[in-house]
């Protein structure tokens, strides 16, 4: 008998639409949480959750032989002798007794901030429990049994300490400035939104400082000077000085000082000086606050060119756009009534916002001002304005529910004027929360996934889909509702996240558009890709009970196994 054997290339991703006789036997026809590669298949990596303390993956234990003990030690205690601490997460008693004061044995300590030596006295509550009788051993297990359990253990310990952002509701948006990480989530009562920043000592809010509006601006107010009211004595610091439109020379400068705090109360109409600076205000002091609810976009620019000017800007389409520092808040007021955008982008030295169906242009070089005068602009989109997208060919994307436009150009008025906007679909546009650039902008829209090159190419007809294997699919998920997207740089792939707690990945990496279900066992409602504390490119999602996620990290779902399952096409031809 001959025998014959036969091999063919695992890939293509999900494939429901091709007849089974002619469809790829490497492609799959069924399964979740594997994820397409050049290579093959692979299960897809884990996520944890993040607050800015060591991840659960982090993890590690010791191992402490002791003797001489004559109190019982027991799991949860904290151990100190004269040079570290540590958790107990586990206790093993091989001979003697406490009561007796001969206990020996050994402890499982985590984590091990110190070095333990032969011969100190291991104190439990400031009482001597037990002498150490070896130095402790870093990750100490004799049997792979005992080291998984132990690593297990202080896994497990390290992920309890890691909290929800404080308050109430979903996450509402998540940004990374200059390698920190910051969350919007509303507060406990549900009033006012706060932006937090992840720290060594998980979540902390971040003080929004105060504003006060002036007019009839006579002489240039200066960031550090302390601007004092002449009636009612109130003073504050000037962190930052926008002037929104006229000027210091002629008189008529009107804006907002942002001032950490204020003491006093300073009256409206009065007039206010500083070492250079004269005004009158314009209403009273009033503290910043983000009102709850809405999603968070944020763009990260450097309007000033230097590295450290880089800045955060963001909107949620219930308050005002503001810019952050790290250390200053700037509500931006644009002039339009009501002033509250929910897209934004920086782009060609401007910032941009759109709201309903206008799109915004700030001063170039200056996102604080929007001065008409200054060749601040407005286009209206003719459609609701889903998602703003800089970074491709040097155009700014604009989409809609049902359009999609270009804008070249930067300059709007004058001789140098060059900005063009030129809508390039009347059809096919982008589901809010959708666009992510990967090595062209890619979305999702009523008829499936897109790339804006498909839409340029073919408009509105499903030809220029990139979906269209996965199409029963993306048809089962409609009125579910995107919820976010995710761009993994170092992998090539594009995700996109449901309402119901379903995912996509799209893996680009082969060539060729491959794609495959994820199922996270929750719901994510916001996500950003962008360069972490250590420099790397960080995944973090944030889910409707308040937690920060590092996706591709780990080994588990926040501690949970992961599900896979991946079914292949029959392969006909053996």
């Amino acid at each position: 008998m001959i025998r014959e054997t036969a091999s063919f290339p695992l890939g293509g991703g999900l494939d429901l639409v091709t007849p089974p006789i002619r469809r790829s036997p490497g492609t799959a026809i069924g399964g979740h949480n594997y994820e397409p590669r050049p290579e093959g298949y692979r299960r897809v990596a884990g996520f944890e959750r993040y607050d800015g303390r060591p991840l659960a993956s982090s993890a590690s234990y010791g191992t402490l032989d002791f003797t001489g003990g004559t109190a019982a030690i027991a799991a949860g205690d904290t151990v100190t002798s004269a040079t570290a601490t540590a958790q107990v997460l586990a206790v093993m008693v091989d001979g003697g007794a406490w009561a007796a004061g001969t206990a020996a044995g050994r402890l499982v300590l985590a984590p091990l901030s110190g070095t333990i030596t032969a011969g100190q006295a291991l104190s439990v509550g400031g009482a001597v429990r037990a002498m150490a009788a070896a130095d402790a051993v870093e990750c100490g297990a004799v049997t792979d049994g005992d080291h998984r359990a132990w690593q297990a253990l202080a896994v497990e310990r390290t992920r309890s300490l890691i909290g929800p952002v404080p308050g109430s509701g979903p996450v509402r948006g998540i940004a990374m400035l200059r390698g920190t990480v910051y969350a919007v989530r509303d507060n406990a009562a549900g009033t006012q939104a706060v932006l937090h920043r992840a720290g060594d000592s998980g979540w902390q809010s971040c003080a929004l400082g105060w504003v006060l509006a002036f007019a009839v601006g006579s002489a240039e107010f200066t960031e550090g000077q302390t601007v004092t009211g002449t009636s009612s004595s109130a003073t504050g610091t000037i962190t930052r000085v926008v002037v929104e439109r006229g000027d210091w020379t002629t008189g008529d400068a009107v804006g907002q000082l942002v001032l950490p705090a204020t003491a006093g109360a300073f009256t409206d109409g009065e007039v206010i000086t500083s070492a250079t600076g004269t005004a009158r205000t314009d209403g009273t002091a009033a503290a910043n606050r983000l009102e709850p609810g809405g999603r968070y976009e944020f763009a990260v620019h450097g309007f000033g060119g230097a590295a450290d000017g880089v800045r955060l800007y963001g909107c949620n389409g219930v308050n005002r756009a503001f810019e952050w520092d790290g250390a200053v808040f700037v509500p931006i007021r644009t002039g339009l009534a009501p002033d509250r955008p929910s897209h934004i982008a920086a782009h060609g030295g401007r910032l941009f916002v759109a709201m309903a169906g206008s799109l915004l242009a700030s001063a170039l070089g200056n996102p604080l001002s929007w001065q008409v005068i200054e060749d601040a602009g407005e286009i209206a989109f003719g459609d609701e304005i889903t998602a703003l997208l800089s970074g491709y060919a040097g155009v700014l994307a604009v989409f809609g529910r049902r359009r999609t436009g270009i804008l070249y150009g930067t300059v709007f008025a004058g001789e140098a004027a060059d900005a063009e906007f030129k809508v390039i679909s009347e059809e096919a546009g982008a589901e809010p929360g959708s666009v992510q650039h990967l090595s062209q902008p890619v979305c999702l829209d009523e008829r499936g996934v897109r790339a804006l090159a498909a839409v340029q190419e073919y408009g509105d007809f499903a030809a220029g889909t990139l979906s269209r294997p996965i199409k029963p699919w993306l048809d089962a998920r409609r009125g579910v509702g995107v919820t976010c997207s995710l761009r993994v740089r170092e992998a090539d792939q594009y995700r996109l996240f449901w309402g119901d707690g379903a995912g996509l990945v799209l893996d680009m990496s082969g060539g060729k558009p491959a794609f495959m279900p994820l199922s996270l066992g929750r719901v994510l409602r916001c996500a950003v890709s962008g360069d972490g504390p250590d420099g790397q490119e960080w995944l973090l999602a944030g889910d409707e009970g308040g937690f920060v996620h590092r996706v591709d990290s780990g080994t588990s779902f926040d501690g949970a196994p992961v599900p896979a399952l991946l079914r292949l096409a029959f392969n006909h031809l053996k």
